[in-house]
C-alpha cells in the first residue's frame, strides 16, 4: 500500500511516518466506577461524541470532576487538536477541535486518540487526511485484535501521510476548504429540504384526522355516509354510549359531524393472547427485533426466520395485520411503529418492547397506523412513560385510552387514499434528497482523493456542484404542481417552498 501511494506523490513530496509529525498522541481516562453519575464539572469527550461527517454532537455531554481533571497530565483538549476513536464499533471516527469548540477546559476519554500536530504540519491537513478514504483505508490496516479490536500506539509508528512542504499543505488545505463550503451549502439546502418535508408529513396527517383532507369529498358524498356511531354498534353487535366528559371535549379537537371520538380499545385488542401449544417445536416463524422496523415508514425486515422452539418463550405474539408499536424509549419517540404483514404462516414473533394492537377485522389497518405515526401521539406517550432513566416505557393503559377519530367506513379508506397520494410524492422528493446527499459525501472523497494524490487541485473546477445536485430535484419539484396547489388550499404550502 505504501509503495503504491509513494509511487503517486509528486516531486518534492515524500511519506512521513505520523508520529514524525506529532508533538503529542495520546489518550484519555475516565475515573473508576464511570462518569454516568456526574452531571457537572469538565467535559469528558468520548467515541460518541464524534460525528461521522467530522464534527462533534454535545447533546448529551459527560463530566469528570474538575479535581479528576486538574491531576490528568494526558489527554487535555485544545483547540486545533485532530481526535479519533480508537476502539469500539467506530473505530476510525475523526474530529477535529476547530475554533468555535465550546468549553475552556475539556478532555477527552481512554477511547479516544488526541493528535496534536508539530511545526511541520498543518493540524488540518492532517484531519482531512485521516477523513479521506486513504487514511481510513490505513487505519482499519492497524486495528489489533479481533473480539475488541482497537488501534494502540503502534498506529502512529505504523501510519505514514503524504507530505508537501508546510507551504503547499497549507495551499490544499485552502482548496478543500473552499470547496468544502460549496459542498456544504448544498448538502445543508438537501437537509433542510428534508426537514420541510417531514413537517409537510406531519401536517398531512393533521390534515387527515381532523377531517379537512377529505373536506369537499365528504360534502359531493354526504347522502352515503352512514354515522360512525352507527358503524361502531355493527362493529360491538350492541349500542354503546360513547358520550365524552366535559375534560375530554375540552381536550379534543372538533371533528366532522360523522365523525366521533373514541378509544382504542373500543375497536381493538391490545396485547392479546396468542395460543401457540399445537404447534410443532420445529415450526419456523418470522421473528421481527426491534431493529427491524424502520422509523416512521411502516417497513420491515421480514428476513429473519427462527424455529418455535426458540420463540415460544420470551417474546411478543402476534398476527398478519396486527399492528406493532415499540414502547420502550427511544424506540417509540423515535416512530417504531408498523403493521405486521406477509409473516411466515401468518404468525410472528417479536421483541417484548412492542405493544401489539390487533383491530376489529372490519377496520382498514392503514388508517390507524397512520394516526399512531404522527408525532402527538408520540409526545403523548411520552409524557405517560412509566419506569426508570433509560428504561422508560409506554404503559398498556395509555394504548387503550387512546382517543382515535373514528369516521364512517368508506371515509376511513378515502382518507387512506388521500394521504398515500401525498406520501407518494414526499417519498419520491426524500429519495431525491438523500440521493443528493450520497452525492455529495462521494465528491467529498473524491475532492480529497485528488488533493492527497497531489495533483493540481487549482485544475479541480466545482463551480457547478451546486446547480448539478439540485437540478434533478427541481425537476421532480416542478412535476409536483398539483400538490402544491393543494397544500395551499389547506395552508400546508409553508412546508414546501
Amino acid at each position: 500500500m505504501i509503495e503504491i501511494i509513494n509511487s503517486k506523490l509528486p516531486h518534492g513530496w515524500n511519506l512521513e511516518r505520523l508520529n514524525n509529525t506529532l508533538q503529542r498522541f495520546e489518550s484519555g481516562k475516565r475515573p473508576k466506577g464511570g462518569v454516568q453519575h456526574i452531571t457537572s464539572g469538565i467535559p469528558s469527550i468520548g467515541a460518541e461524541h464524534l460525528t461521522w461527517d467530522g464534527g462533534l454532537d454535545f447533546s448529551s455531554i459527560k463530566y469528570v470532576p474538575t479535581d479528576f481533571y486538574e491531576d490528568m497530565v494526558k489527554g487535555i483538549i485544545q483547540k486545533g487538536d485532530v481526535l479519533i476513536v480508537k476502539d469500539g464499533a467506530t473505530i476510525g471516527k475523526v474530529s477535529m477541535v476547530r475554533k468555535n469548540f465550546p468549553y475552556e477546559n475539556a478532555c477527552i476519554n481512554e477511547h479516544v486518540f488526541l493528535l496534536r500536530v508539530n511545526e511541520k504540519l498543518n493540524n488540518y491537513f492532517l484531519f482531512y487526511y485521516l477523513f479521506s478514504h486513504l487514511g481510513q483505508n490505513f487505519i482499519k490496516t492497524n486495528i489489533k485484535g479481533t473480539t475488541h479490536g482497537g488501534i494502540n500506539l503502534s498506529f502512529f509508528e505504523n501510519v505514514f501521510i503524504p507530505f508537501p512542504s508546510l507551504e503547499i499543505q497549507n495551499q490544499i488545505v485552502e482548496k478543500i476548504e473552499e470547496l468544502f463550503t460549496k459542498l456544504d451549502y448544498g448538502v445543508n439546502l438537501f437537509k433542510t429540504i428534508r426537514t420541510q418535508l417531514n413537517q409537510y408529513k406531519q401536517s398531512v396527517l393533521k390534515s387527515a384526522f381532523e377531517g379537512s383532507l377529505t373536506k369537499k369529498w365528504r360534502e359531493f358524498n354526504k347522502y352515503k355516509l352512514e354515522h360512525a356511531s352507527i358503524l361502531l354498534e355493527k362493529l360491538s353487535n350492541e349500542k354503546i354510549e360513547n358520550s365524552l366528559s366535559k375534560s375530554e371535549k375540552d381536550y379534543l379537537s372538533k371533528l366532522p359531524d360523522e365523525w366521533i371520538w373514541i378509544k382504542l380499545n373500543k375497536i381493538s385488542e391490545i396485547n392479546p393472547t396468542l395460543h401457540i401449544s399445537d404447534l410443532d417445536d420445529n415450526c419456523e416463524f418470522t421473528y421481527i427485533p426491534m431493529r427491524c422496523v424502520e422509523e416512521e415508514t411502516g417497513k420491515i425486515d421480514l428476513s429473519v426466520i427462527e424455529k418455535l422452539s426458540k420463540l415460544k418463550k420470551g417474546y411478543k405474539r402476534f398476527i398478519n395485520g396486527d399492528i406493532i408499536f415499540a414502547r420502550i424509549t427511544p424506540c417509540m419517540e423515535n416512530g417504531k411503529v408498523a403493521i405486521a404483514y406477509n409473516l411466515k404462516d401468518g404468525i410472528g414473533f417479536g421483541s417484548t418492547e412492542f405493544h401489539v394492537i390487533r383491530l376489529n377485522d372490519d377496520l382498514p389497518r392503514k388508517y390507524y397506523f397512520y394516526y399512531l405515526i404522527q408525532k402527538n401521539i408520540r409526545k403523548d406517550a411520552q409524557r405517560n412513560m412509566t419506569g426508570t432513566v433509560g428504561h422508560l416505557r409506554v404503559p398498556s393503559k395509555f394504548m387503550k385510552d387512546i382517543f382515535v377519530p373514528f369516521a364512517p367506513l368508506i371515509e376511513q379508506k378515502k382518507v387512506i387514499e388521500k394521504i398515500d397520494q401525498h406520501f407518494i410524492f414526499i417519498n419520491k422528493v426524500k429519495e431525491i434528497v438523500n440521493q443528493n446527499i450520497i452525492k455529495s459525501n462521494k465528491l467529498r472523497q473524491s475532492i480529497l482523493k485528488f488533493a492527497f494524490e497531489g495533483k493540481f487541485i487549482s485544475q479541480f473546477h466545482q463551480d457547478d456542484i451546486i446547480p448539478n445536485l439540485k437540478n434533478e430535484l427541481d425537476k421532480e419539484m416542478t412535476k409536483e404542481k398539483k400538490f402544491k396547489k393543494e397544500l395551499k388550499q389547506k395552508n400546508l404550502s409553508e412546508y414546501v417552498k
